[in-house]
């Protein structure tokens, strides 16, 4: 078993540490930076460049990790990118700081596993998310169409939505219409600044 995890995400050309887990502490979300973290951050940016799982079964022996491992003890790490489509959407990372070969086949296979059932509950979120924008953005359109083209004009063009207008389009039908005349209205206006004015008129 692991003594120290976390799960690592791209965030606008860099990598942040999601969540971390440990013996002690538990699991406790975060939004550090990957160098500013308690992990080895070239075992994560081999997995997440590379696309492959990465096995360390003794950190102090390999040249690549060495400093780590002198530095905070770290004996066995495993990493394991989660990709889908070629494309990697985070990093689970997992190291034992005091027993060397501590991930069995077993342990590695699990693992691949678990990164790849994570990767299909991340794409989903995030289609879940562009999904939600997508949707918020067209609303927040339609409101701002209608303070200009009010939702009757439409209907009396036979339309119910502003793109569905072609050039041209027109209807004919008897109105009714009513003049009004503000008495004094110039001299009201020229006493005003132009936000009064309209505030006024409206």
């Amino acid at each position: 078993a692991a003594t120290h995890g976390a799960v690592i995400l791209p965030d606008e050309g860099t990598w942040r540490v999601a969540a971390e887990l440990d013996l002690e502490g538990g699991a406790r979300p975060t939004h550090q930076a990957l160098d500013a973290a308690s992990l080895c951050a070239p075992a994560v940016l081999f997995a997440a460049r590379s696309g492959r799982a990465l096995l360390v079964d003794d950190a102090r022996t390999d040249s690549r990790f060495r400093r780590y491992a002198d530095a905070t003890g770290t004996r066995s790490m495993l990493v394991v990118p989660t990709t889908q489509g070629g494309v990697t959407h985070g990093v689970v990372y997992f190291e034992h700081r005091t027993l060397a070969e501590a991930f069995t086949p077993e342990r590695v296979r699990f693992a691949e596993l678990l990164a790849s059932q994570a990767a299909s509950a991340m794409q989903n979120a995030r289609l879940h998310e562009r999904l939600a924008q997508a949707l918020e953005n067209e609303v927040s359109l339609n409101r701002a169409h209608r303070r200009f083209v009010p939702q009757r004009f439409l209907e009396n063009l036979g339309h119910d939505r502003l793109d569905r207008i072609a050039l041209g389009d027109s209807v004919e039908k008897e109105m009714s219409i009513l003049f009004s005349d503000v008495r004094r209205f110039t001299t009201l206006i020229e006493g005003m600044s132009a936000e009064e004015s309209i505030q006024f008129i409206n």
